[in-house]
């Protein structure tokens, strides 16, 4: 039996923030002076902030494509979500001081983008929540992963 028309649009959309994601934060770690000048100045630690999210971006997009597992990818997508959230400020420090990045973008899109922040959460936690013909088929999946579990833990004792 087929996915249906939405179930497919979900899937597609939990990909392509997947990749995007796993894009973006190895983008932290490539062009790391880049994203290291958008930190705002009162948070401590810029190269680490920048190194950290890059790697919470990267792991997170891996495990939002649902290959490590159903549970695995809504914690990675709710993590994401803390992770927009947690960004935001950089957003809001260019737009506010568009001066500064002038060579970046125009203070317009900088707003854009800022503006496209509650529409990325929105669209993230759309992309990892189940309809309800998900749920048959998720729980038919957390079965065989706890069976799984059981078949291995039993091997080794």
């Amino acid at each position: 039996r087929g996915l249906c028309t939405t179930e497919r649009v979900r899937t597609a959309l939990r990909l392509l923030l997947s990749a995007f994601f796993v894009v973006a934060g190895i983008g932290h770690f490539a062009f790391e002076p880049f994203f290291v000048r958008i930190v705002p100045p009162y948070i401590p630690e810029p190269t680490l902030m920048v190194r950290v999210s890059g790697f919470c971006e990267v792991a997170g997009g891996v495990a939002l494509s649902g290959l490590v597992g159903s549970l695995l990818c809504r914690v990675a997508g709710w993590c994401l979500v803390c992770l927009v959230v947690a960004v935001t400020p950089a957003n809001v420090h260019m737009a506010m001081y568009p001066e500064q990045f002038a060579d970046i973008a125009s203070p317009e899109l900088m707003w854009v983008r800022l503006a496209l922040q509650p529409v990325l959460i929105l669209l993230l936690i759309w992309s990892f929540q189940y309809s309800k013909n998900d749920k048959r088929l998720h729980q038919q999946q957390q079965n065989v992963e706890l069976a799984s579990t059981n078949e291995f833990s039993e091997s080794k004792f």
